[in-house]
């Protein structure tokens, strides 16, 4: 038997028994010497299996993580994000009477800002049109009631206030 290890302290070596390779090990007790022998596959089976399973909590533990990250960025930047689209959407409609307030991230607070700027801008410009639409219409009212007063002034007589030829 080639295959029985030499060393009978007991340490674990390498041998191949019949094709298989195995560990074993030897150890002298008295006139006896006691062999033990364990095929590597069973010996590294429970080794895999521990392997197996850290892998499968480690996947677990990623997956946890992965999941509550995302919940939340979710929570950070893709609200804000939807609170900044319903804004800008109510600023297309016309409502430019609210200011936005989202401090979430620095590049949030950042596009709110511009926003901001952007809708105090817009109210500037519609206030300095509406001055201009309200100062033109008083001059044409203006206008219109001294063309009616220059149109009477020459239908009628200043003295008499009667119809001259004109008016008939």
């Amino acid at each position: 038997l080639s295959y029985l290890p030499q060393d009978r302290s007991g340490a674990l070596v390498r041998v191949n028994c019949g094709g298989v390779a195995c560990f074993a090990a030897a150890r002298q007790h008295g006139d006896y010497t006691v062999y033990a022998f364990l095929p590597r596959s069973e010996a590294y089976s429970s080794l895999m299996t521990a392997m197996h399973y850290m892998t499968a909590s480690a996947a677990l533990v990623f997956l946890a993580v992965f999941f509550g990250l995302s919940l939340a960025i979710e929570r950070s930047v893709v609200s804000d994000i939807r609170s900044l689209s319903s804004y800008v959407s109510g600023v297309s409609q016309g409502n430019l009477d609210t200011l936005l307030d989202i401090r979430g991230t620095a590049e949030t607070a950042a596009l709110s800002d511009g926003i901001n700027s952007m809708v105090l801008s817009l109210r500037r410009t519609f206030d300095e049109k509406e001055r201009r639409i309200t100062s033109a219409m008083e001059e044409n009212e203006r206008i219109v009631s001294e063309r009616e007063q220059f149109k009477d002034k020459a239908l009628h007589d200043p003295l008499t206030g009667l119809y001259n030829r004109a008016g008939f």
